[in-house]
């Protein structure tokens, strides 16, 4: 009311509203709430500013996208909201507010929509594509009335723009009643284009150049990227902050990463024309090579995954530039830490499509054919895609140069295929018999100790040599301390701890196995901690100290699950049915190892001698406690299990027997759907 009778009375010439202000609310604790600020900021801040020296006792509550910057301004970020972690389980994923919201809102759209094993991933998903906004929440699931998750999730992970329409934003709009009196509210293009309309000119310059960074980028990365000086740079980026169009997080080593909502992306990107969108993206690409080469052979771990969605996006990118070399060059870069950090299925196809798209213009060289395959070839194997994993060793021979360095490594990672995916150790000594003489004599110490370790696989699995396998290992761990790669050293301390288990030595396995989890815990190689904790699980087993080896396959499962390492975790999945059945509980053994034995062949192929003896003893062992039937009725019951099920499952049960709860606890699963 105050506020509109002072702009009724700013008709009157020479009338100062500061001060008639000050005279109408003189003494009165006041707090005076200015509602959608933003447009008002450059003229009114003065006013503002007039009114608090005049007003000691003037509160002002200011809602805004834009902070006014003013002394003694506090500021109360309105943050988005919480967004579920990767591996959250669906109990885990229906708490969590983004999710909550998004259930709420399509249930008043579809009374009979309910969050399940079914749909919880493309849910999860969807409120991840939206960055947690509730506004784009509640506008993406108003369209569920016709519009099925499925091609909801598939809408907003496009990353194209059809004949220039927003291919995400279009979805977030409601019409009629529902819109409510402001028209931004009912769309995001709305809310977006009002912000935009606030920024000049080098605003929306640098939002246009952070829009290219799919994974958020440091100040030095942009910096690089507009080869401006970071000072200024820093100051420009907190406006951007300021002005609600990004926000910032901490990543890896303390350094602010700069993001751009995803709505507010899709934005810019139709407000570019063709050669501008390219221009970014070519720069995006250049700048994530550069960052690629800099990694050298101890890659700091949580950096690069801060950087992998840059790299991803990379990547899909790199066909439509014409930049197939330069992006297979960056893969191959940042191979040391594809090692420890896995590569999405996206990216994965991403390179084959690279691959396809170059070879038949024919403009890349055999030699970085050869390499990309081997690299594919070893990556597939690794995301449980073993059909792939051995056509891509296929083409790494058949494009190699013989006598190269080169070859010494794509021999090698042959070796592995043909062992791993079809249990063939002849044709794996074969390829191992032309691999390390190649690797000795051009100084490649990394490939020789690599195919060391698989001579030392082939001792144990065909020789049942456990000397020569501890032997090798050794040589093994030797050549990576002298090349100097401490996330290998781990990884071979990880491997001489297992060949000493076959030599049945478990109290020298356990020290060498918890110096290389500290190790692999402080580099942030979650995989090779996870494996280390899957191993010490087995020995704790091999010792009777039941609740100790399930707590180890509890955190095996849960880092593996957080990071997709599926080797791991079956390998968790896979022996914890032991302990179980030790315990008494016979009935989740069965279903466990049921589904495991599935899992592993549908995707990595036949498992190892010793570990199907490691299933028929459990089995054995189970069979006894149930009878015949009733283990094979449960083992099938297992099959039919999704991965969500049985992880539910195993955590449940290791964590009862880590606490030593009794055998009678009840503990189920869902059943399949």
């Amino acid at each position: 009311a105050v506020l509109l009778a002072l702009r009724q009375e700013d008709a009157s010439a020479g009338e100062d509203m500061a001060a008639r202000l000050a005279l109408a609310l003189s003494g009165r604790h006041t707090l005076l709430v200015l509602d959608n600020f933003e447009q008002l900021v450059e003229a009114g801040r003065d006013d503002v500013a007039q009114w608090l020296s005049r007003l000691p006792q003037l509160h002002l509550l200011v809602t805004s996208r834009r902070v006014l910057g003013l002394a003694g301004e506090v500021e109360q970020e309105l943050s988005a909201l919480p967004l579920p972690p990767p591996d959250a389980l669906l109990q885990e994923l229906a708490m969590n507010p983004a999710v909550a919201l998004f259930v709420d809102r399509a249930r008043a759209v579809r009374a009979d929509f309910h969050l399940g094993e079914r749909n919880q991933a493309q849910v999860a998903g969807i409120v991840r594509e939206l960055h947690g906004l509730p506004l784009a929440i509640e506008l993406a699931a108003a369209r569920l009335r016709s519009i099925s998750l499925a091609d909801m999730l598939s809408m907003l992970q496009a990353r194209e723009h059809q004949q220039g329409q927003p291919a995400r934003l279009s979805l977030l709009s409601r019409g009629g009643p529902r819109a409510g009196d402001d028209p931004r509210h009912a769309s995001m293009l709305r809310v977006v284009e009002w912000s935009w309309l606030l920024l000049d000119d080098p605003a929306r310059e640098l939002l246009s150049a952070l829009s290219a960074f799919d994974g958020g980028a440091t100040l030095q990365a942009v910096a690089a990227m507009l080869q401006q000086p970071t000072p200024q740079l820093a100051a420009r980026l907190d406006d951007l902050v300021g002005a609600s169009v990004a926000y910032a997080r901490e990543g890896s080593g303390g350094h602010s990463r700069f993001h751009v909502f995803e709505p507010v992306r899709e934005f810019v990107h139709l407000q570019l024309g063709e050669a501008e969108r390219r221009r970014w993206a070519l720069a995006h690409l250049q700048g994530m090579a550069a960052w690629a080469r800099g990694l050298g052979r101890a890659p700091p771990l949580d950096e690069f995954r801060d950087e992998l969605p840059n790299l991803l996006a990379a990547l899909a990118r790199a066909g439509r530039l014409g930049q197939a070399e330069l992006a297979l060059h960056l893969a191959l870069a940042a191979e040391p830490a594809l090692e420890d950090v896995a590569l999405p299925p996206s990216g994965l196809e991403s390179l084959r499509q690279l691959l396809a798209a170059a070879g038949s213009t024919d403009t890349l060289s055999a030699e970085l054919r050869a390499q990309t395959h081997a690299l594919l070839a070893e990556r597939s194997f690794e995301a449980g895609q073993r059909d792939a994993a051995a056509h891509h060793a296929q083409q790494a021979l058949a494009e190699s140069v013989s006598a190269s360095p080169i070859h010494a490594r794509v021999l090698y990672s042959a070796a592995r295929i043909a062992l791993r995916v079809h249990n063939d150790a002849a044709a794996a000594q074969a390829l191992i018999d032309q691999a390390l003489p190649l690797a000795r004599q051009h100084g490649r110490l990394d490939v020789e100790a690599r195919t060391l370790t698989l001579q030392s696989v082939i001792a144990t699995r065909r020789d049942h040599d456990a000397a020569r396998d501890i032997a090798l290992k050794q040589q093994a761990l030797h050549l990576w301390r002298e090349y100097g790669s401490p996330a290998r050293e781990t990884s071979a301390t990880v491997g001489l701890a297992v060949a000493l288990g076959f030599a049945h030595r478990p109290l020298e396995q356990l020290p060498l196995l918890r110096q290389a989890q500290a190790a692999a815990e402080a580099r942030g190689q979650v995989t090779m901690q996870a494996f280390a904790l899957s191993v010490q699980g087995y020995v704790l087993a091999d010792l009777a100290r039941w609740d100790e080896s399930a707590a180890c396959y509890l955190a095996c499962l849960r880092s593996a699950w957080q990071v997709g390492a599926w080797r791991e975790w079956f390998y968790a999945l896979w022996n914890l049915p032991r302990t179980l059945a030790h315990l008494r509980r016979p009935e989740p053994a069965a279903r466990l190892m049921g589904y495991a034995d599935g899992f592993f062949s549908s995707r990595f192929g036949t498992l190892g001698w010793e570990d199907a003896r490691e299933g028929r003893r459990t089995r054995r062992l189970v069979r006894v406690q149930l009878g015949l039937l009733r283990e094979a009725e449960l083992w099938q019951q297992g099959r039919l299990l999704t991965m969500t099920q049985a992880m539910t499952l195993a955590c449940a049960q290791a964590q009862l027997a880590a606490e030593k709860r009794p055998a009678g606890t009840a503990m189920g699963v869902p059943p399949p759907e």
